[in-house]
């Protein structure tokens, strides 16, 4: 018994299909809008006037991008600390100043900036910054440690000295 195909019908090439469906898919992610934490959207990241502060350093934050005279709230993440709540400007930019809260461990953190855009939207910008670690008031080590250099030289030169007495002992012998 034979299986025979309509001629005048075709079936379609999985190969085909499963390209098609691809390229819809990568359409359809290029237009559809980003989406951050909570649902939100994002906005490009802002501008911050110095990217590695100091605790109780105030830094300028400058992000494009809201809803005209809106509220923004702006945290400090790793450990969510809140720096406050502004107001982005006729234009929809948000330029303020924060102070990086004093006790704020050294190390990677991000100022995220939360408030809606013209299309009454949810968003956010973050802003990665590296906060300096505090000094102690003492001066840096600069060098390695002193005894390992000491122990090294000294027997050097001891045995710098004891080959010296041997090429002489050598020398001076009758032959």
């Amino acid at each position: 018994m034979s299986t025979s195909r309509d001629p005048g019908r075709r079936r379609p090439r999985i190969r085909s299909v499963l390209a098609a469906v691809a390229i819809a898919l990568t359409v359809l992610a290029s237009t559809a809008p980003t989406v951050g934490a909570q649902g939100y959207g994002t906005l490009d990241d802002g501008t911050v006037s110095d990217s590695s502060p100091a605790p109780g350093q105030t830094v300028d934050l400058v992000i494009d991008g809201f809803l005209p005279d809106s509220q923004v709230s702006v945290v400090l993440r790793s450990d969510p600390i809140a720096l406050g709540t502004f107001t982005a400007d006729g234009d929809g930019v948000l330029r303020t100043s924060v102070v990086i809260p004093a006790g704020v461990a050294a190390g990677s953190h991000s100022i995220v900036a939360s408030g809606v855009n013209a299309a009454n939207e949810p968003v956010t910008a973050t802003i990665a910054i590296t906060v300096a670690a505090v000094g102690s008031g003492a001066l840096p080590s600069t060098g390695g440690d002193i005894a390992a250099v000491l122990t090294v030289s000294v027997a050097l030169l001891a045995a710098g000295i004891a080959s010296m007495l041997v090429g002489r002992r050598r020398r001076g012998a009758p032959s």
